[in-house]
């Protein structure tokens, strides 16, 4: 089972979607802005794809903003960020992700990518995909649940 943890794609999804389809993707997971891209990549590639409301989604009332989701015995805590200050660090993210008892913390937000273990919590960020900041790359990442490995993807 292949997961992708994509965000910030503001717009712009063809390039994320045909790299998607070329990784072989099986479930996306859209960490906000914006949630109308989410439905678009899903259209594109087929692929089932979960999202999450971020800052500039004030028009997807019935989106969740946070979201907790099972995927091969793992559970997996999607949220954009901007309600947990994560431009000041993670630990407000790991906080809720521990009490949610979550193997995974997920967020955006901040278009720099990030990834750290924290108290046996996988914490990704993904930077953006289309807008990167602080020098990062255009990118997102593949958590493999088979082999048991992420890899972050960069794009061009």
């Amino acid at each position: 089972m292949i997961v992708a943890v994509v965000s910030d794609t503001h717009g712009i999804v063809l390039p994320v979607a045909y790299s998607l389809q070329r990784n072989k993707v099986d479930v996306v997971l859209h960490l906000g802005d914006n949630v109308e891209d989410a439905r678009k990549i899903e259209q594109i590639t087929g692929m089932e794809v979960y999202v999450v409301a971020g800052n500039c989604d004030e028009n997807s009332k019935d989106t969740p903003e946070d979201l907790v989701l099972e995927i091969r015995r793992k559970k997996f805590f999607l949220t954009h960020g901007h309600n947990y200050n994560v431009n000041n660090g993670i630990d407000k993210i790991v906080e809720k992700a521990k009490e949610l008892g979550a193997d995974y913390a997920l967020f955006g937000h901040t278009h720099v990518h990030l990834r750290e273990k924290v108290d046996g919590i996988t914490v990704l960020n993904p930077g953006s995909t289309t807008m990167p900041r602080q020098g990062d790359t255009k990118g997102y990442y593949i958590v493999n649940l088979i082999e048991k490995s992420v890899n972050r993807i960069n794009l061009k």
